[in-house]
């Protein structure tokens, strides 16, 4: 009889989810929506929660649609900014990067009304995107500076500064490049993923200049970011002991 009755049956289903029942939190979830004529936050709770077991299901076609229906029901900022980066990332994961500039662009829009993390994190995703065959390098340029200099984006220099690398590298400015993956390790991220493409971009470098104990050194910093025994770190480790005799020998 209580009015927190569907807010219960979806944090049940978030319940089922965490236990990885995946296919009972689709059906019931399924079932409320159905059965209920859900509005608002509970609607955007409900379908949230479903895009979530879809894309634990690999379905991200349904959970595209249901993700939608979320961000549009919320009524907090907040969570639309969350739920559009999120549909951002899943029409990436599908290789359609047209739609997913277009969800990053519309976390961009929403600005100050949403947390900073995600229109800085929507801007990153879009310059991955970036198109340097046919894009406007100046003007793309001119944002990635703009990103930069905004003192409200400190907290944010490692990721900025890492896709301002990466521009350069994709220019063949490998100077500048060099110059900028060394900025992004000096920030001290927390982010181990950022930081072990850093090192080995750069261990890359020295390696292709046949700096080899240079290399070999950036590339025990690499491994020292990656999860021990994954298939990234024993490709690593593999190029790491390929040099050793050369830099004994050095």
């Amino acid at each position: 009889a209580s009015d927190k009755i569907n807010q219960a049956k979806v944090w049940r289903e978030k319940a089922n989810i965490r236990l990885e029942n995946e296919e009972l939190a689709i059906k019931n979830l399924k079932r409320l929506l159905d059965q209920e004529e859900l509005k608002d936050q509970d609607l955007a709770d409900a379908t949230s929660m479903l895009a979530q077991a879809y894309i634990n299901t690999k379905s991200i076609d349904s959970a595209l649609t249901q993700i939608d229906i979320a961000a549009n029901a919320t009524k907090s900022n907040d969570e639309r900014g969350r739920y559009r980066f999120i549909q951002g990332q899943l029409y990436n994961s599908l290789g359609d990067k047209d739609s997913a500039n277009i969800a990053f662009d519309r976390v961009i829009d929403l600005n100050r009304k949403t947390p900073r993390v995600y229109l800085i994190s929507s801007h990153i995703e879009k310059a991955k995107n970036f198109d340097y065959n046919e894009g406007n390098k100046l003007e793309f340029l001119e944002l990635l500076t703009d990103l930069e200099e905004n003192r409200e984006n400190r907290p944010y220099l490692d990721k900025i500064y890492y896709q301002i690398a990466e521009y350069h590298f994709n220019n063949q400015s490998d100077s500048l490049a060099l110059a900028y993956y060394n900025k992004s390790l000096r920030t001290d991220s927390q982010d181990k993923v950022l930081k072990g493409k850093a090192y080995e971009i750069i261990g890359d470098m020295n390696f292709i200049a046949a700096n080899y104990k240079v290399a070999g050194a950036y590339y025990d910093s690499t491994m020292t970011n990656m999860k021990k025994n994954s298939k990234p770190f024993r490709t690593i480790k593999r190029k790491r002991d390929n040099i050793e005799d050369v830099i004994y020998y050095e």
